[in-house]
């Protein structure tokens, strides 16, 4: 928490309508304590980078009020600026500079001492992993080096907030687990880092906390583990030769087997929560597909996830699993929510 007890940064009622109507946040009311990991997860215009551009201070909420550090509004007194690092998803880098001269630039802009600033500079290059690369100019760099460069430069003045857009998107593995150590050592310093993601697999992992937001709107909120245990069912996927003739006859069939809660049906694909652990759960799921006429192509039998959890509670399949890129598949929405 902050002085006295309070939160770092907190949202009442906020609301952000954009021109022509367009509503990207829906009254939403959060806090977020010192010395903690947010997750912000959801699909595109979902309303996450406006949420964090109200944060800090780029954007101006139509409704409600934000507070950060105490202050209120988007014209942030100096000291609360200084206190704040905002990563967007843009790069904006100036090319015939090395590596370790856009660290000591940025190091000059943010006021570092310069008894100081040599040896944090070295830090982060070895923090992200950039050492080899350091003295090379920005514009040899591959994409992912460059975003780790922009996300180290955010960082540099280790904020007490750290606000970060998709900080590592395009960046590989290696970079990755880099860029989460770096961020996991400041909050260990009682730092707060608000990051946008669309890799669940890294939300699961590494945040405290993870709130979903879709059309705008807070759908919840709460620590991964906790979101998966109550949203998240065990789900064996199943794919047949032929879609079903008689759809509603073929679910009835299947959910009278024990174990099986709901079945959800699209055309080949099959999709049966369950609570069953018997091992011969698949071969019941089988025989009684096989009764019915149904021929068996593939079975899967997927774990609880923050990623299942987030499909059950906004309707959209997950958008990365895996961190390998931005895939974004879509599927139907739940009856009542916004396409």
């Amino acid at each position: 928490m902050g002085v006295n007890g309070s939160p770092v940064a907190s949202v009442s009622g906020v609301s952000k309508e954009y021109p022509g109507g367009v509503t990207a946040l829906h009254e939403l009311d959060l806090e977020f304590g010192s010395g903690s990991v947010t997750a912000v997860i959801g699909a595109n215009g979902s309303g996450k980078t406006s949420l964090l551009r109200i944060l800090a201070g780029r954007l101006e909420p139509s409704t409600g009020e934000v507070r950060v550090f105490g202050a209120t509004g988007s014209s942030r007194p100096a000291n609360v600026r200084r206190r704040l690092g905002f990563v967007s998803q843009e790069l904006s880098l100036d090319g015939e500079l090395t590596g370790r001269e856009t660290l000591c630039l940025f190091a000059a802009l943010h006021g570092l001492p310069r008894t100081e600033r040599r040896q944090k500079i070295d830090r982060f290059i070895e923090g992200f992993e950039l050492g080899e690369h350091a003295e090379r100019r920005v514009d040899t760099y591959s994409g992912g080096l460059r975003r780790r460069l922009h996300v180290a430069l955010g960082l540099l003045h280790e904020p007490d907030l750290m606000l970060l857009d998709e900080p590592s998107a395009g960046i590989d593995g290696q970079g990755r687990e880099a860029l989460w150590h770096t961020i996991g050592e400041q909050v260990a310093r009682e730092k707060t880092a608000v990051i946008v993601t669309h890799d669940l697999l890294e939300a699961e992992k590494h945040a405290d906390r993870a709130i979903v937001l879709d059309g705008g709107k807070l759908v919840a909120s709460g620590p991964p583990a906790a979101l998966v245990a109550e949203h998240a069912p065990r789900t064996l996927e199943v794919k047949i030769a032929e879609a079903p003739d008689n759809q509603r006859a073929l679910v009835a069939a299947l959910e009278t087997l024990l174990g099986v809660r709901e079945v959800k049906v699209e055309g080949r694909q099959l999709s049966i929560e369950t609570d069953a652990v018997e091992q011969d759960l698949n071969a019941r799921v089988v025989a009684r597909l096989e009764a019915e006429g149904a021929v068996v192509l593939a079975l899967e039998l997927k774990q609880p996830s923050l990623a299942l959890a987030y499909q059950k509670l906004t309707g959209n399949t997950a958008l990365s699993l895996s961190g390998s890129g931005e895939r974004r598949r879509r599927s139907g929405r739940k009856r009542g929510k916004r396409s």
